[in-house]
């Protein structure tokens, strides 16, 4: 069965993990399932539009990712640096690179369970360290994370 072409609405919606990302929320990701059958667009396009407001994007592939079907990451450089470097005691506890390319390369590939040391230090008014919020989004624990490979 087909599905009917997404609205606009629907398509930002979708895209709202993405299209959000910038100096406040610097990393954001979708699974690449998520692209193509639901928003209906190409990884390709989406990333050319983040790269076109000055955005990093990576793409990886089902085989080097934690997401089943593989994902498309999009982050503000800047932003993720700066947070790394605030938080570089627990990053280097944790085990996780310093480089924000190198970090969100790790987090797309390894589904860091809660009780890993990235997840305590650092809390934040929500009871999450920023370093979980992003690595959470990088495992799916959000409305958007179809798929995590087990």
């Amino acid at each position: 069965m087909a599905r009917s072409k997404s609205s606009a609405d629907e398509q930002r919606t979708l895209l709202r993990s993405l299209t959000e990302v910038g100096p406040s929320k610097p990393v954001g990701y979708l699974p690449l399932y998520t692209i193509k059958n639901f928003a209906q667009l190409t990884p390709e396009s989406v990333a050319a539009s983040a790269t076109a407001r000055g955005l990093a994007t990576a793409r990886f592939g089902p085989k080097v990712c934690c997401i089943k079907s593989g994902a498309l990451y999009i982050y503000h450089r800047e932003a993720l640096s700066n947070l790394l470097q605030a938080r570089a005691d627990a990053i280097i506890a944790s085990g996780l690179p310093l480089d924000p390319d190198r970090f969100v390369a790790r987090i797309a590939a390894i589904w860091f369970a809660e009780d890993h040391p990235a997840y305590r230090g650092g809390l934040s008014s929500e009871g999450l360290s920023e370093l979980a919020w992003l690595i959470q989004k990088s495992n799916g624990r959000e409305k958007n994370g179809i798929g995590r490979r087990s």
